[in-house]
C-alpha cells in the first residue's frame, strides 16, 4: 500500500498545508515510480490516495477531467468546500457503476481512501479531509481533520502507529516537541520509513511532496533520493538534469530546500567583508554558529548575502590572477 501524511507547517505567524507520500504501487507487483500526489485543475488544493491503484486512478482521472472542463469548479471563486462536496458526489456515482466484480461490492468500493486538502478563501483557513467509502450510506463520505490543536497532522495508509512514534522521537531529538507546532519533521519520518525496507515493505520509492500556501497557490517539490548525495527525483521518478522541471529540491534528511542550505558556521564575520549586512549576519551567526531557529525569510536574505560575498571574493581572486599574469 502506502503512507500519506498531511500536516500544517507553521513558521512564525505563517502557515502552510504540506502533503507528502511515498511512490510505491502494489497489486501483484511492486512499482516505485507511481504518481500518488495530484494537483487538481486549480491551485488551491491537493489530493493523494492509499489503497488499490486500480480503484483510485479512475476516480482521480475522472475528477481531474471533470474539473478541467467545468468553468465553475475550475474557478478560484469556487471555494474548496464546494469542490469537496463535488468530489464526494462524483466518487459515489463512479463506484456505484462497478459491475461484474468478484467479491463483496462494498468491500471493493472501499479499496481506496483519499486525503484532500487546501485553502478555503471563505473561511480563511486550511482544510484537510479523509475521503472514504461508507457501506452504510452506499456512498463516499468525508471526515474533517480537527484543527483545534497545535499539532495538526493526519495519516493514511500503512504503519501509522510506527509513524506517530517516530515523529514523537524526531521532535524530541530536535527540541521542537516543546513548541507543539510542526515544521518539516513528518517529511523526515516518511523518508526514514521509505528507506527502511526490512521494516516497512509496503512503503517505498522516492518521496512526493507539495505545499498549499495561504495565498491559495500550490508548489510541488523535487526530492534528492535516497539522500542529498543521491539522484534528483520528481513525483517518484528519477529524472536527468535536462528533463527536470524547474522545481526546488528538498534534502530528505535535513528537510531543508537544498538551494536554501546555509553553512553551519562562519569563520570570518567582519564589517569590511559584509558591509551594511554585518549586523544582520552577526545576529544570524552568534558566536560564529548558525542560529537554527531563524525564519525562512531570514534564510533567504542570508543566502543572498553569502552568495554576494562569495562572488565578490571570486572576482577579486580572478583579478589578482590576471594582474599576476601580466607582470
Amino acid at each position: 500500500m502506502t503512507l500519506c501524511i498531511a500536516w500544517i507547517r507553521q513558521d512564525g505567524d505563517k502557515k502552510e498545508l504540506v502533503m507528502a507520500t511515498d511512490s510505491r504501487l502494489t497489486g501483484g507487483e511492486s512499482w516505485d515510480s507511481g504518481v500518488k500526489l495530484f494537483e487538481l485543475p486549480r491551485q488551491d488544493c491537493l489530493l493523494c490516495f492509499a489503497g488499490a491503484t486500480a480503484r483510485a486512478y479512475p476516480l482521480i482521472l475522472n475528477t481531474i477531467s471533470s474539473i478541467k472542463f467545468d468553468k465553475g469548479l475550475a474557478s478560484p471563486h469556487t471555494d474548496i468546500q464546494d469542490v469537496l462536496e463535488y468530489l464526494i458526489e462524483l466518487f459515489s456515482d463512479l463506484v456505484s457503476e462497478i459491475k461484474e466484480a468478484v467479491g463483496n461490492p462494498d468491500e471493493i468500493r472501499a479499496e481506496a481512501e483519499f486525503l484532500f486538502g487546501g485553502w478555503s478563501w471563505k473561511s480563511q483557513q486550511f482544510g484537510i479531509w479523509r475521503l472514504y467509502y461508507n457501506p452504510a450510506l452506499k456512498a463516499f463520505a468525508h471526515e474533517a481533520i480537527d484543527q483545534g490543536q497545535a499539532r495538526v497532522i493526519t495519516y493514511l495508509g500503512d504503519h501509522i502507529p510506527e509513524a506517530e512514534d517516530l515523529l514523537e522521537n524526531k521532535m524530541r531529538e530536535t527540541g521542537s516537541l516543546r513548541y507543539g507546532t510542526l515544521n518539516m519533521e513528518p517529511l523526515q519520518v516518511l523518508a526514514q520509513m521509505a528507506r527502511a525496507q526490512e521494516d516497512y515493505r509496503s512503503i517505498g520509492g522516492a518521496i512526493q511532496l507539495a505545499k498549499i500556501y495561504q495565498s491559495g497557490t500550490s508548489e510541488f517539490f523535487g526530492i534528492r533520493w535516497p539522500s542529498t548525495a543521491g539522484q534528483s527525483t520528481f513525483l517518484g521518478r528519477v529524472l536527468p538534469a535536462h528533463d527536470l522541471p524547474p522545481v526546488r529540491m528538498f534534502d530528505p534528511d535535513t528537510a531543508l530546500i537544498l538551494e536554501d542550505t546555509l553553512p553551519d558556521s562562519l569563520n570570518q564575520i567582519d564589517a569590511d567583508l559584509y558591509g551594511p549586512e554585518y549586523d544582520f549576519v552577526s545576529e544570524c551567526y552568534p558566536n560564529g554558529a548558525l542560529n537554527p531557529e531563524i525564519s525562512e525569510q531570514k534564510r533567504k536574505r542570508l543566502k543572498h548575502v553569502i552568495q554576494s560575498v562569495a562572488y565578490r571574493k571570486y572576482c577579486a581572486e580572478q583579478n589578482q590572477v590576471m594582474e599576476a599574469a601580466y607582470e
